[in-house]
């Protein structure tokens, strides 16, 4: 993986370098090395950054097809709020999941993005 698909990635799933830093366990100035290119990004910061991308692609595909012909999908204004509902058992950021809600909206019809409080119950 190169420095422009490393932050491409991160960024389409809806993560900010400092979350990618802390659950790749280096430091923000790492990252910085590796996306500027005077460091090489390990073999195992791709391979775990894929696997998150590839678990997100299954997890759009489900709910995709689930609501393929309209529907609701709450999605979470903060962190605290996407933790406290915990719909998937996941750690991951707010921001992620609403990259997840607009990637499902955008491969359904007629799918509506609301956040948790707005009137309907969490998917």
């Amino acid at each position: 993986m190169n420095a422009a698909e490393f932050r491409c990635l991160y960024e389409y799933l809806g993560l900010t370098r400092e979350w990618v830093a802390a659950n790749l366990t280096v430091t923000l100035d790492t990252i910085t090395r590796w996306e500027d290119g005077t460091e090489p990004i390990p073999a195992s910061a791709a391979v775990d950054l894929g696997g998150l991308s590839t678990m997100t692609s299954k997890l759009v595909h489900e709910l995709a097809t689930r609501l393929r012909w309209g529907g609701t999908i709450t999605t979470y204004q903060t962190d605290a709020e996407f933790r406290i509902a915990d719909p998937y058992g996941l750690t991951y950021p707010a921001p992620w999941h609403r990259a997840v809600a607009a990637r499902v909206a955008d491969r359904a019809v007629d799918v509506n993005i609301q956040f948790s409080g707005e009137g309907h119950d969490p998917d």
